[in-house]
């Protein structure tokens, strides 16, 4: 928000000028205001700004009352340019002048930087509008003719002979300063346009100028230091708000080095968790963040800045994740195996299904809360793929996901890694103990797949944690509070299982709060060939060609492993086979079974040539009403294309067109052919 600075002057001239220099020197970053008030001027009864400057100590009685107690005031002082003070140098002589200003001490004080400057030849004595007429009158006396006044001309004495106006006094670069920092507007384009300025002055040389080269050339050699890392470095002031950091940085952020770049933008486009770190008092040793607009971790160390113990700010130091996993082994334990966070979101869940649609769009509101999941489906549908998407569309999309494969480790070993244990808790433990899966998950989700594989044992304490969100390490004492999501996966019937005593019921009802089943890829066949070609993507094999042949075969093939069988299928077709993939491409396994049909029926209208033979395993039907029928499976279909495959399909001996309303029908063969094919969806 644009601050706004109020000058209260003793004159109209002195407010518009004073205005004018602050407008000039701070440009459009700060709105300024302007009052006077001299005898019975009109005056405010409020008075309401960021910061309220006046030009006159005697000002402040008048707006004691008129502002804010909470509204900082500030009295300028003014000072003299080199160029003006010049204009005296040269009158080296001994003669004797008044020196005419608003009081006779901010005339003493102009002496002052004037005789700093070298002005000695000329002996100047103060006048202001408080000095008496007596003492004028003994000036005249004393043949004292000549005034010198910075711009105020209509104060000086009437007896004056000579009057040398050298110009109006502009604010000294000790007020600029104070008002930069007091209102927050200090930065690098400012520090530089007050160094400028305060060479121009004449009293600026012996004292802040000397503290602005001092500081000017730390920060130019702390810089200097900081483009040479290799490390993202970020510097905050104490209340967490961003002050300086390096091209490293914004590299690691992907948000373009080599550009310029205002704190206000940087501080808008930083990414969730790292703004959460700031706003902390916290400070962090190598904590390991993931980050999920670039979809990568940093590993971050905050430590504060301090001047005599007192700490004025922060300093945030990132390193990427290349090159650090494999030289501190703490951040290898945090990794857990590469599973510390969620990769995939719904964007990445493919197809153009109905049901692959409705699927995205029930795990898409099951994100939006914070209950346990369960998913369920056949190995390979993706569990863990809709596992991550509904973690990274969460509120906890920007701390850790942690999975673990139930089925993968002793039961033992799996209550250990799942909530950690203690120091010497039993023989080969790790020295230092070690931190299990929902501690490395605060915060964030667990992710549990093959739940249905846990032992009696195991399913007991998992369901403790469940109830009363906190864990106990093995060979500890203590209750360690947790706040995770759970979501977890099978690929078998729960239900069953606790029939059969190897599942706890009341574990069952703590898991399925909110269910999702996934659908096996045989049952949402239209997706299959649009997997399989995103898979050739991923393979570096794209410019490869599939026969009509080859993708009815796959249309047809009822994929017992899903997604994953798909994809084996396909990276082996894509090291083995040519730039044009046919059904001879297929592994051994696919080519001579016995679960697809490689006769006749392989037609080169792909899946919509399966689609009319599936519709019409039923009841003759008519086009008209055929193409009706294949929209609704999900095929944008024109008439002229169905009349293509069914004239297809006559002449390769499938169908056969009736008399009168009779319609479409397989032929006898066909139809017998479909009552036999047990692999038939």
């Amino acid at each position: 928000m644009k601050k706004t600075l109020v000058v209260i002057s003793m004159e109209k001239t002195a407010m518009v000028q004073h205005m004018a220099d602050l407008k000039t020197f701070f440009g459009a970053q700060l709105g300024v205001e302007g009052y006077y008030y001299h005898g019975n001027t009109a005056f405010p009864r409020q008075i309401r700004g960021d910061l309220i400057v006046l030009t006159a100590q005697e000002l402040t009685a008048t707006v004691w009352d008129r502002v804010n107690v909470a509204t900082p005031i500030l009295y300028m002082e003014r000072t003299l340019f080199k160029h003006q003070a010049a204009r005296l140098k040269e009158r080296l002589t001994a003669e004797r002048m008044l020196f005419v200003d608003y009081r006779e001490d901010t005339a003493m004080r102009m002496i002052s930087s004037l005789t700093e400057f070298g002005v000695r030849g000329i002996r100047m004595t103060p006048v202001g509008q408080e000095t008496s007429t007596a003492y004028l009158e003994e000036m005249k006396c004393a043949g004292v003719k000549t005034a010198v006044t910075p711009g105020l001309g209509h104060f000086c004495p009437l007896e004056m002979e000579h009057i040398i106006d050298i110009g109006w006094a502009p604010i000294d670069a000790k007020t600029l300063l104070e008002i930069a920092v007091i209102l927050k507007l200090y930065e690098e384009s400012l520090e530089k346009k007050l160094f400028r300025y305060m060479k121009e002055l004449i009293t600026s040389e012996r004292n802040i100028m000397f503290f602005m080269k001092s500081m000017i050339l730390s920060k130019n050699q702390w810089q200097t230091i900081m483009e040479n890392m290799e490390d993202g470095v970020l510097i905050t002031d104490k209340a967490g708000y961003v002050q300086n950091w390096n091209s490293s940085f914004l590299g690691l952020l992907k948000l373009r080095p080599g550009s310029r770049m205002t704190v206000w933008e940087l501080e808008e486009r930083l990414p969730d968790p790292l703004k959460e770190i700031l706003r902390s008092q916290e400070l962090l040793q190598d904590k390991l963040i993931f980050i999920p607009k670039i979809r990568q971790s940093l590993v971050v160390t905050k430590q504060k800045i301090a001047i005599f113990e007192e700490t004025e700010g922060y300093m945030l130091i990132c390193k990427g994740l290349t090159g650090v996993q494999q030289h501190n082994a703490r951040i290898r334990r945090q990794m857990h195996q590469n599973n510390y966070h969620a990769r995939y979101t719904f964007d990445d869940i493919l197809g153009s299904s109905e049901k692959i649609a409705q699927s995205r769009k029930s795990a898409a509101r099951l994100a939006r809360t914070d209950a346990t999941v369960l998913i369920t489906g056949e190995s390979g549908t993706g569990k863990e793929l809709f596992a991550q998407s509904i973690h990274n569309a969460s509120k906890r999309s920007g701390m850790p996901f942690v999975a673990i494969n139930c089925a993968a480790l002793s039961p033992s070993l799996l209550e250990s890694e799942l909530f950690g244990y203690e120091r010497g808790a039993f023989t080969d433990s790790r020295p230092e103990g070690h931190i299990g899966v929902f501690e490395m998950a605060h915060k964030g989700t667990v992710f549990l797949d093959e739940v249905g594989e846990l032992s009696m044992n195991v399913q007991a304490k998992l369901l403790r944690v469940l109830e009363e969100r906190e864990i106990r390490r093995v060979g500890g004492e203590e209750n360690i509070p947790i706040d995770v999501r759970v979501i977890a996966a099978t690929n078998q019937d729960l239900q069953a299982l606790i029939e059969e005593k190897q599942f706890r019921q009341d574990l069952y009802f703590r898991l399925n709060v909110l269910p999702l089943k996934l659908i096996p890829l045989r049952e949402r066949r239209e997706d299959i060939l649009i997997l399989a070609r995103h898979f050739l993507e991923e393979l570096n094999a794209g410019g490869r060609k599939m026969t009509p042949r080859l993708e009815e075969a796959m249309y047809h093939y009822p994929w017992k492993g899903n997604g994953r069988e798909l994809y084996n299928c396909m990276q082996y077709m894509a090291c083995l086979s040519d730039d044009v993939m046919d059904v001879d491409s297929l592994p051994d396994y696919l080519r001579n079974g016995n679960t697809i049909e490689l006769q006749k029926e392989i037609l080169p209208c792909g899946g919509l040539s399966a689609e009319i033979l599936d519709i019409l395993a039923g009841d003759p039907v008519g086009r008209e009403l055929l193409t009706e029928l294949l929209r609704e499976r999900g095929f944008s279909v024109s008439e002229y294309a169905v009349r293509k495959a069914l004239a297809e399909m006559k002449r390769n001996g499938l169908i056969v067109y009736g008399r009168g309303r009779t319609g479409i029908r397989l032929t006898p063969d066909r139809m017998k052919k479909h009552k036999m094919d047990d692999n038939h969806p």
